[in-house]
């Protein structure tokens, strides 16, 4: 959408916003307009407080999967209410777990025996995206630390609180995706924080995962090589965390390099290999893919 600019008294200019967007926010004559301005861009957007974005839908699945996909997508879109008309019990308690487990700041506030509804009611400020971001990655790093910690034990004990974060950082993740969605951050780097946050998804449910298959033999007996490659790992994390939040981008690409190393190490060490050790480099290999990629999307936000 293009304007012309309207020379005013001494110096200075005005543009006609559209009308369609005047209405849509509830604007009139003499209400306040923010104004950003950021090199050659201009946003500008409504100090009114916008009208709730509502959502109605029909559950018709009973699969917890499916259920949580149906109301994860309406989240990520945006919408501030979310009605529910359920055919069954089953499908209400439902709606509840996903909420509870998945959505942060919404809140089930009606429910009866064929409906239910959910919305925001407490959502972070948005000013707090850095503050997220930085807890996403420290939470990332207590993740490998945990679970490097149990592999050198040979005891697994801490599958609940790994369980926990790994679930926080998908909420963080869905979150942070649904506000970008909502046009809440600088629009120029979407695309990149969109990748970053499903980066660090995919990098903790594959350290989870990994933990996991050694839980469920409980004591099992770890291959030093592969704790060594954990270690490698973090201290390659540590150099991406360190170098994005100075923006420093030459130790982003060091650890980017790491991986590369670290990728050969497990191409070789996978065949000679079996079972479980096998499994875990699958994992393994599946974070340092991850973590490649989330490095060379933390380049591109800060150049």
């Amino acid at each position: 959408m293009k304007r012309k600019l309207i020379r005013q008294g001494a110096g200075g200019f005005t543009f006609y916003v559209p009308k369609k967007w005047v209405i849509e926010q509830g604007l009139s004559a003499g209400d306040e307009i923010d104004l950003i301005q950021e090199g050659a861009e201009l946003t500008i957007s409504s100090t009114q407080l916008p009208q709730k974005k509502i959502k109605k839908f029909k559950i018709r699945d009973n699969e917890e999967i499916l259920v949580k996909n149906e109301i994860l997508n309406f989240y990520r879109q945006g919408f501030d209410v979310i009605e529910l008309e359920a055919e069954t019990k089953q499908q209400i308690k439902l709606v509840q777990k996903i909420t509870d487990k998945f959505l942060l700041g919404f809140e089930v506030t009606e429910k009866t025996e064929n409906k239910i509804t959910i919305e925001s009611v407490t959502e972070p400020s948005i000013e707090k995206q850095e503050t997220i971001f930085r807890r996403i990655f420290l939470i990332t790093k207590e993740t490998l630390e945990l679970a490097k910690e149990d592999m050198i034990l040979g005891e697994f004990k801490n599958v609940n609180q790994l369980k926990e974060l790994t679930s926080k950082i998908i909420q963080y993740s869905y979150f942070c995706s649904r506000n970008l969605r909502k046009k809440k951050y600088e629009q120029k780097k979407t695309y990149s924080y969109y990748v970053a946050y499903d980066s660090f998804k995919l990098i903790t449910r594959s350290i989870y995962a990994m933990y996991l298959r050694y839980y469920e033999i409980k004591k099992a007996k770890v291959n030093p090589q592969i704790i060594q490659l954990v270690e490698e790992l973090q201290n390659s994390f540590q150099k991406t965390y360190e170098g994005f939040f100075s923006k420093n981008t030459e130790k982003l690409f060091e650890s980017r390099e790491d991986m590369i190393v670290m990728y050969r190490k497990i191409k070789e060490l996978i065949v000679k290999t079996k079972n479980l050790d096998t499994l875990a480099l699958f994992y393994l290999g599946e974070v340092e893919r991850m973590l490649y990629h989330l490095n060379s999307v933390l380049i591109a936000i800060l150049t």
